[in-house]
């Protein structure tokens, strides 16, 4: 019925789990919970983690699940095409899903930058 290439199963066994914990970590970053995986979270210390404005760690955990379900998407959409055949408008899709998240995330980092410097509020309490 279906005649795979093993490059084509390499490839969807790849993605597949990929795009499986992207979601994951997407959804615990939607409850607030575990790790933030942001710059401005990673490189600051325990000690300034814990006294970080709710809002901030709002805004960090907001960016971070926003990402990982726009590259969670992606992947998705890449183990598809190596499922039913590498189709070059799935490809694209993909390609475009990846772009958006970089675009998403430079424009979340000036729109952050900004916010923090026009109203004057610190990163710390």
């Amino acid at each position: 019925m279906f005649n795979f290439t093993i490059g084509e199963i390499i490839g969807f066994v790849m993605m597949a789990p990929m795009a499986i914990v992207c979601f994951i970590i997407a959804y615990r970053q939607h409850k607030q919970m575990g790790f933030v995986f942001t710059n401005r979270w990673l490189l600051s210390s325990k000690k300034e983690r814990e006294e970080m404005d709710e809002r901030v760690k709002s805004r960090e955990y907001k960016f971070s699940r926003n990402v990982f379900f726009i590259v969670g998407l992606s992947t998705a959409v890449f183990a598809a095409a190596f499922l039913f055949g590498v189709v070059r408008w799935i490809l694209y899709t993909g390609y475009a899903l990846m772009l958006i998240a970089c675009i998403y995330a430079i424009l979340q980092w000036v729109s952050n930058e900004r916010y923090y410097k026009t109203f004057g509020q610190s990163f710390f309490k």
